[in-house]
């Protein structure tokens, strides 16, 4: 049921932003969007442990389950684009099957898809970190709120800036600084060295994740938004399963570092997307008035 309400509300909030953002702010408005996930993710889990502990699972459950009530509150009371953007029909017709896959957003979505794989790295498997290294649980509070601030400050300060430059160079300064985080976090034996190399990652998402979400609707038929936007969004679930599961088997057979090492597999195929697709990586063209 959850995985379902997942690709509902990302495929719908993902063409809703692709439809109001004016052309020329869509990696700003892609930051604003992306903030709010990001920092649920980053604050929340301080959260969970602190109701964990103090009273039980029961509880942290109840609380998501008020969030999820307020979500829907908000849907309902929002106003939203009413139907299509014009009649006019697609650009190009598909086929029933590929009509679920827009090829236009696959760029985007491999870049997503290898930047979330690590992502869960930093978001899910801090615990097992401090399991590892004998750290209390209750370290890790200062943690996520620490990321979480890093995140913020960043992405309201480079925000404005991302659309004025070509799409390949925050591209490319997320992947640097995915490669100095994972470094870092290599060498890590502690929860500050830990919350170090989270907040350098941070960083590097507060440049690729917008930036792919705009490429995604900069290079989309206005026609065809929702599949488009849902195409994008597999690699943000994808890499969050897979990587998830990938990282928990090497985990559990290899401990600590392997994991962080092997993760700068996905910033060398970043590179890659960057390098053989840069003439793809440029912001549209303003219309003439």
């Amino acid at each position: 049921l959850h995985g379902t309400a997942w690709a509902a509300f990302n495929t719908g909030s993902n063409t809703t932003l692709a439809r109001i953002a004016p052309p020329s702010r869509r990696a700003e408005a892609a930051g604003i969007f992306g903030l709010m996930p990001s920092l649920a993710h980053m604050l929340l889990p301080s959260v969970g442990l602190l109701l964990v502990g103090a009273m039980g699972t029961s509880a942290a459950f109840v609380t998501a389950g008020v969030l999820a009530s307020l979500a829907a509150l908000v849907v309902y009371l929002g106003p939203f684009p009413p139907g299509p953007l014009s009649d006019k029909p697609a650009a190009r017709k598909v086929s029933s099957w590929g009509s679920l896959i827009e090829r236009r957003a696959l760029l985007p979505m491999w870049l997503e898809f290898l930047w979330m794989s690590v992502n869960v790295l930093f978001f899910i498997f801090p615990p097992l970190f401090a399991n590892q290294y004998d750290i209390p649980l209750a370290d890790l509070a200062i943690y996520y709120p620490i990321v979480g601030a890093v995140l913020i400050v960043t992405r309201l300060l480079v925000g404005p800036r991302l659309d004025g430059l070509p799409r390949g160079l925050p591209l490319t300064i997320a992947a640097g600084s995915g490669v100095a985080a994972l470094l870092v976090a290599s060498t890590a034996d502690s929860v500050l060295t830990l919350t170090i190399a989270g907040s350098i990652f941070a960083f590097g998402t507060t440049f690729i994740s917008p930036v792919a979400m705009a490429l995604a609707i900069d290079r989309s038929d206005p026609q065809r938004r929702g599949a488009a936007m849902a195409t994008y969004s597999l690699g943000y679930q994808l890499g969050f399963g897979l990587g998830s599961l990938s990282w928990g088997i090497l985990i559990s057979t290899a401990g600590f570092p392997a994991p962080f090492l092997a993760g700068l597999v996905s910033m060398a195929g970043i590179a890659f997307i960057i390098f053989h697709a840069r003439a793809d990586l440029m912001p549209p063209k303003p219309k003439a008035a």
